[in-house]
């Protein structure tokens, strides 16, 4: 019976000794900087009307006119940005620059965030002149 137990006594104390071990404070991933927020895919361009200048972008996506996107075929082609028509579930995308075509990729590239204001600087004091 005790030859049994001798295995699982000798391990016990191991098992103990490692949790006390990584019971410290335990250092945190760093997180990513906010300008690096990841692009994402919002859709494909279903039709280009070059004579008006903009495409219909198959989506399920919302996004606030105004949003600028880029599209990608076999290079980056183009950049558009979201009208204020709305025509679900398509969105309407007005050309910047570029050519895209049919079937290239329409990616969001989300800005980065505004650097913090710096807090103003209070008014020192006028010191006291020395009497």
């Amino acid at each position: 019976m005790i030859a049994r137990l001798l295995p699982a006594a000798c391990l016990l104390p191991l098992l103990l000794l490692g949790g006390c071990a990584s019971s410290g404070k335990r250092k945190l991933a760093p997180t990513p900087a906010p300008s690096t927020l990841p692009s994402r895919l919002v859709g494909t361009v279903a039709l280009l009307n070059e004579a008006y200048g903009f495409v219909l972008i198959d989506s399920n996506e919302t996004l606030p006119a105004g949003t600028l996107l880029k599209t990608v075929g076999t290079a980056e082609t183009g950049e558009l940005k979201i009208s204020t028509e709305r025509r679900p579930p398509f969105l309407i995308g007005d050309i910047v620059n570029g050519a895209p075509g049919v079937g290239d990729l329409v990616i969001y590239n989300p800005p980065a965030p505004a650097a913090p204001e710096p807090p103003p600087e209070e008014a020192a004091a006028p010191e006291a002149a020395p009497r």
